[in-house]
């Protein structure tokens, strides 16, 4: 088998979120699946950005890359227009600094 072969076997399929798994057990809220989709996602995108460092020209990895890549996008999306900016640059002041640290809290 080659490398890239078992590259893309690795990374071909994420991991399932609790609700899909068999078996039953707990289930995630759809914001923790959201959320572990997207950190599954960039550390795939991260794991072929590392691949194709070494392997320019694997067509086979830049289109995963690519179709990842839009993935990781639309779900960035989903995610910023029900919670807000995911990379916290559109923070201006952290809301905590303006509560009482607590040796100013009342006894």
């Amino acid at each position: 088998m080659k490398e890239s072969e078992r590259i893309y076997r690795m990374l071909g399929e994420l991991a399932p979120a609790k609700e899909e798994m068999p078996g039953g057990g707990c289930t995630d809220s759809g914001e923790e699946t959201l959320k572990k989709k997207l950190k599954q996602l960039t550390f795939v995108l991260i794991e072929l950005e590392l691949f194709l460092d070494t392997h320019p020209t694997d067509q086979e990895a830049i289109a995963c890359y690519q179709a990842r890549k839009a993935e990781w996008e639309q779900l960035k999306m989903a995610w910023e227009e029900e919670h807000g900016d995911i990379s916290g640059e559109g923070v201006k002041r952290w809301s905590r600094v303006d509560l009482p640290w607590p040796w100013q809290k009342e006894a």
